[in-house]
Order: C-alpha cells, then structure tokens, then sequence
C-alpha cells in the first residue's frame, strides 16, 4: 500500500509505492530521497492506535469522546518518479569534478585565443574554424559542471574528444620539432615548447576519459537499481 512521504528541501508531500522501499527517489524539486525499508508511522496510523483504547474507556467510564480531527491535507500529494528512471544520480557525487571543470574552462579559454591569433596552430589538420566552436564550447561545459549540470558531463566528454584530435597533429609536430631542438642543445626552449604540445592533447584526453568513466558509473548504478 502506498505511503507519503514529504521532501526535506522543498516540503512538498510525496506518495511512494510499495516496491520503491529501501530505494532512492527523486522529488521533482531535484532532491534525492532515501526511503526506509519499513513505512513510518503517521498521524492516521496513531488514531487508528488510539481508537480501541478510546472505546475502552468510554465501555468502563461510560462517558462520550469526540472522535480526532483529521487534519486536512490540502492537495493530493505528487507521487514520486521511480529511482530506476532516474537520468542520472547527484552530480555533487561526482569524483574530481571541480579540477575537471577548472581544466575545461581554462583550457578552452586558452586554446580559444591561440585558435584566434594563431590559427595555423590547429590548422594543420583541418581549418581553425571549427577549433572556434569546439574550444569555447568546452569551456561552457565546465560551466555547466559547476552548475551541477549534469548535461555538462556529456559536453565535456564529446567537445574533450573533438579538442584532442584537432590539437593532435599540430602537438605532434611540434614534439618532433622540439626533439630535433633538444638534440641540438637548445634544452630550455624544447622542453617549453614540447611540454605546450604535450599539454594540449593531454589535457583534454583526460577530460574525455574522466567524462566516460563517470557516465559508465551512472549507467551502472541505474542498471542495479532496474534490475
């Protein structure tokens, strides 16, 4: 039989089914709930406590009592959405999530600008252009992440991917550039320049992993509690 519940962000009563028991929901305000194995007790479940004792006295004394108010409720609760539809779990929860929004917002402002004043930098692979789009798009992602978005997993891990192949080639180019520097003794400079290069593929690389991890997590969690 269904029981309600009420949220302890927003305060608005909920009805949750029998089969959601010992299971997480989630109120349409975004708060997560937990719900108890057992039902709790309610008002309705003290006056039918209270009921026979009532009669008792009123058998022994003889005297009448009125009958308990029942207060009244208001609207008809919201019943809650199952945990299983749940599109994904809290993204406070989420590992690393402010050095992931801090590395998408600083890299794509950074690359935006060399995107920018040095355009031939992602241009040996393909046009700047669309280094104008996926650049600055990663850095609303993180954005999104600090927002608490969970849209802005799924931003960071597609525009990641398209930052590490357009850099790809360019970073490649100049690593070799740098190892021939090196080999000549221009130490300082190589190792700047190759660090840069290095820095630009990896950076995203890393995003677009942390992103896939986290999402095959919440897939996971979702399937466990379908099952």
């Amino acid at each position: 039989m269904p029981f309600p519940m009420r949220c302890s962000a927003c305060g608005r009563q909920l009805t949750i089914p029998d089969d959601l028991m010992g299971k997480k929901v989630r109120c349409p305000c975004g708060q997560v709930i937990e719900v108890p194995k057992e039902p709790p007790l309610h008002e309705e479940d003290l006056y039918a406590v209270a009921e026979p004792a009532a009669e008792r006295r009123e058998d022994e004394h003889r005297t009448s009592s009125p009958a308990p108010d029942v207060p009244d409720r208001g609207s008809p609760p919201v019943a809650a959405s199952p945990a299983g539809t749940e599109s994904t779990p809290d993204l406070r929860d989420a590992p690393q999530l402010r050095w992931a929004a801090g590395l998408a917002i600083g890299y794509g402002c950074i690359m935006t600008l060399v995107a920018w004043f040095f355009p031939h930098f992602t241009g040996f692979c393909c046009s700047y252009y669309p280094g104008l789009v996926c650049f600055p798009a990663l850095a609303v992602s993180g954005i999104l992440l600090l927002q608490g978005n969970p849209l802005g997993v799924e931003c960071v891990g597609i525009f990641a991917a398209a930052s590490a192949f357009l850099t790809f080639v360019s970073a490649v180019t100049i690593l070799f550039v740098s190892v021939v520097a090196l080999i000549k003794g221009q130490i300082g400079g190589s190792l700047l320049v190759g660090g840069v290069a290095a820095a630009a593929v990896a950076v995203p690389a890393w995003l677009f992993l942390w992103a896939l991890r986290l999402h095959r997590k919440w897939r996971a969690l979702q399937d466990a509690e379908s099952a």
